[in-house]
């Protein structure tokens, strides 16, 4: 896998291609390093949450996931352990290993979700 081949700089609030994604009424996700910059090595989204929730429990085969929480809390659980999350912690999700995370409490939630390899995440959001 390779690296990135040019400097790519994104303002706030703004998706490495303009194509922020709802995911429902819950979220969105801005791209910030696309796998097409980095051959495939990793890639990273800024999730943003207006409502409490979050993805079911789920299982990456070929990517580790890092999640840091920038604005929030979350409720986190990787395998059997479970976390409370807040701004400046962040959480390894080792691929093969169940995992979720959903905001909780009052108020909008951000954080990056960086995965490694780029895998097919993109693809997913990104129909």
């Amino acid at each position: 896998m390779g690296s990135a081949k040019r400097v790519i700089r994104l303002q706030h609030g703004q998706d490495r291609f303009n194509e922020r994604i709802p995911i429902g009424a819950k979220s969105s996700i801005d791209r910030k390093v696309s796998g097409k910059d980095t051959a495939g090595s990793w890639s990273m989204f800024e999730a943003h949450w207006s409502l409490n929730g979050g993805p079911p429990l789920h299982v990456h085969q070929g990517e580790d996931e890092w999640f840091y929480v920038m604005e929030g809390e979350y409720v986190a659980q990787a395998g059997d352990e479970r976390f409370t999350l807040t701004p400046g912690d962040s959480l390894l999700a080792p691929r093969e290993v169940p995992h979720t995370y959903a905001l909780h409490g009052e108020g909008q939630g951000r954080m990056l979700i960086a995965y490694q390899p780029a895998g097919e995440m993109e693809a997913f959001f990104w129909k």
